[in-house]
């Protein structure tokens, strides 16, 4: 019985080796999508450091298996290493898109797009130091720039640079472990590797003060314009809005705004972020200019938000009936004070005597 399955097993591996480790990767990301939720959970950050450990660990096993004079990598060995690296990516892609739109989320559509390619088209290539190191280096960093500053207690442009240098430091351990152990495969690439890590890191930096990449660890959890918001006496936010359309996935108010005549708009948001980590954020309404072509700036309303609470700070701005008239075309940006996007909604205003019936919801 357990040779037939054995060998069964065999065959299957040997029939399907070309795709195994593509099998492995999209694994990972399927058990990453099912598990994560939250940045500063205790389970998130030990799977992500588990798979971290043990991706470094396999590249430090395939090269010191090379630096033996043996070239050939073995499947089950190259199947691990595709698995750690898909449950990463997966997790760091689920994480920074909570905390962003899915644009701001590009950066691993792309790596994780790019890691596919690559498994398919260059195999030879992606089972190399160069390419499994700087990988690995990519992930690493985007968990850095998520976890350091929880555990600092600290948001900004202070708390992202000692992340990188964070990851830098890590990079620098890790490439000396592999160059006291695997010696003469990594001789004489040590400095190419090391400067693709620093080329990452200016990517990174870049993207980062340019606003481009999402501002974990803050998290939106709700964002909407409503018709009327108006916080309770217990602290709790009783809203009205208008019911999205049934083709309105993933939202929470229409984008149709009926109102009538000098009727405000209000912007709710609740954002999370992690315990013990304040942050400043800001609530830009602009409007569609028709004649100019081009968003304009009406206002921006900036406001402090406490972390801890799982369902996110919460808090609203509004614009009045006047100012609303200007344009009936409206949306509120959800940002950080340098400008990094967590989360937008827009409405098109449609002016009508009698409004529609209003839902209610308590927040």
């Amino acid at each position: 019985m357990v040779r037939r399955l054995y060998s069964g097993v065999y065959w299957f591996t040997e029939r399907y080796a070309l795709y195994l480790p593509t099998i492995g990767l999209i694994w990972g990301l399927i058990w990453d999508t099912l598990t994560l939720r939250r940045p500063d959970s205790l389970f998130e950050n030990a799977a992500v450091l588990l798979y971290l450990t043990l991706s470094a660990g396999m590249i430090t096993l395939l090269n010191l298996r090379r630096s033996r004079g043996k070239e050939e990598t073995p499947l089950m060995w190259l199947i691990v290493l595709q698995f750690a690296f898909g449950n990463l990516t997966s997790g760091l892609f689920i994480l920074y898109a909570k905390s962003g739109t899915f644009a701001g989320a590009l950066l691993f559509f792309v790596l994780l797009g790019a890691l596919l390619l690559g498994n398919e088209l260059f195999r030879d290539r992606y089972s190399r130091i160069h390419i499994h190191t700087v990988v690995w280096y990519v992930l690493l960093l985007a968990y850095c720039i998520i976890s350091v500053p929880i555990v600092i207690n600290m948001f900004g442009d202070t708390a992202y640079l000692i992340s990188v240098g964070v990851s830098l430091l890590a990079a620098g351990v890790f490439l000396s472990i592999l160059y006291v152990l695997a010696r003469s495969s990594f001789h004489g690439r040590h400095l190419h590797v090391f400067g693709s890590i620093l080329t990452v890191a200016c990517l990174f930096s870049a993207l980062y003060f340019a606003g481009a990449l999402p501002p974990v660890p803050l998290m939106a959890r709700e964002v909407g314009i409503y018709h009327f918001v108006e916080r309770k006496k217990d602290g709790s936010y009783y809203a009205q809005f208008e019911q999205p359309a049934w083709y309105e996935l993933f939202k929470n108010t229409a984008h149709v705004y009926t109102s009538g005549p000098g009727t405000p708009l209000y912007c709710f948001s609740a954002v999370f972020a992690p315990p013990n980590l304040d942050a400043r954020i800001v609530h830009r309404w602009e409007y569609w200019d028709a004649l100019s072509s081009k968003w304009v700036l009406a206002s921006e309303i900036p406001f402090a938000i406490t972390g801890g609470r799982d369902t996110g700070y919460r808090g609203y701005t509004k614009i009045s009936g006047t100012e609303k008239d200007i344009s009936n075309e409206w949306r509120c940006s959800v940002e950080t004070e340098r400008g990094s996007l967590i989360a937008r909604s827009s409405v098109v205003l449609q002016e009508e005597i009698n409004l529609p019936l209003l839902e209610e919801v308590i927040f």
